[in-house]
């Protein structure tokens, strides 16, 4: 933990990154030290090398204990799949966000945009469950208007379920 805290507090990002490959190929990193090698290899676009160590982040992140950085950690795990090409790894990661924080609404739309190309229709369910989830407002009536308009634009004869009064 200490090289990851040292590390980042140098003004210099490439020599933290070469202290913490350093540290990690003699001792692998673990917890935080994890954490701040694989988000310096992402910012500095090594994106093959960080996947691994992002995707244990990702097994180890707790929804129970501390959501927030557990739902940053999936993000970034989707991001990194996204980049490297992995679409299953991201759809997987995704789809564990949002069983995870259901009305989490970028991984939906995420989720629901990689399903989309394979299956349009499945792809608009997603966001018509994600719709029907949220409660009665102003945000949730512009959402499924603007979702009424999509399944119109895109798939004239969708066989979507609506939430009640929703068609």
């Amino acid at each position: 933990e200490q090289v990851g805290a040292l590390s980042l507090a140098s003004t210099d990002d490439g020599r933290a990154l070469r202290l913490l490959r350093k540290a990690h190929a003699l001792v692998p990193a673990q917890g935080g030290d994890l954490h701040n090698l694989a988000q310096l290899l992402y910012l500095h676009g090594a994106v093959e090398e960080a996947l691994p160590l992002q995707r244990a982040l990702a097994e180890a992140a707790d929804f129970t204990d501390a959501p927030d950085d557990a739902e940053a950690t999936l993000l970034r795990l989707a991001d990194l799949a996204e980049a490297v090409g992995d679409v299953a790894l991201a759809e997987e990661t995704l789809r564990r966000l949002r069983f995870e924080r259901p009305l989490h609404q970028v991984a939906v739309e995420r989720l629901a945009a990689h399903v989309a190309r394979r299956n349009p229709r499945e792809g608009l369910q997603l966001l018509a469950d994600f719709v029907d989830g949220l409660s009665d407002s102003p945000r949730a009536v512009s959402l499924r208007v603007g979702l009424a308009r999509r399944v119109r634009a895109e798939l004239a004869d969708a066989d979507v379920d609506w939430p009640a009064g929703g068609r």
